[in-house]
């Protein structure tokens, strides 16, 4: 099985190549080890590290895209990018500040994946 998505773990924005056989996962495309990390997160079935956009106020644009900081379980992911859809963060914000702390007591922060003044 093989399996392409784009990292989001750091700004390098790598194009990641998950390769699944019966005994090995492989890796390929990451740039650094966020890069890495961050693929065999997303690989596994049962939880993923959510993306999604809040709405901004009071900024130069009308969404702010935003990250959990570890996986969330994906039972949960449908209810945390709708919370996250909703959520109202207010400029200033710099990249790294918290958007959401604990969201839905997982344990994951949900924070702000640029600075907007």
């Amino acid at each position: 099985m093989n399996k392409l998505f784009s990292c989001q773990g750091c700004k390098n924005n790598c194009t990641i190549e998950i390769t699944k056989d019966d005994e090995h996962i492989k890796y390929n495309g990451y740039k650094c080890s966020k890069g890495l990390s961050y693929a065999k997160l997303n690989s596994a079935e049962e939880s993923k590290i959510v993306t999604a956009r809040a709405i901004l106020t009071n900024g130069k644009m009308s969404k702010i895209p935003v990250r959990t900081t570890r996986a969330i379980p994906s039972y949960l992911i449908a209810d945390v990018i709708k919370l996250i859809e909703n959520t109202k963060v207010e400029a200033p914000v710099e990249k790294g500040t918290i958007v959401i702390k604990n969201v839905l007591n997982t344990g994951a922060d949900v924070i702000a994946q640029r600075r907007v003044v």
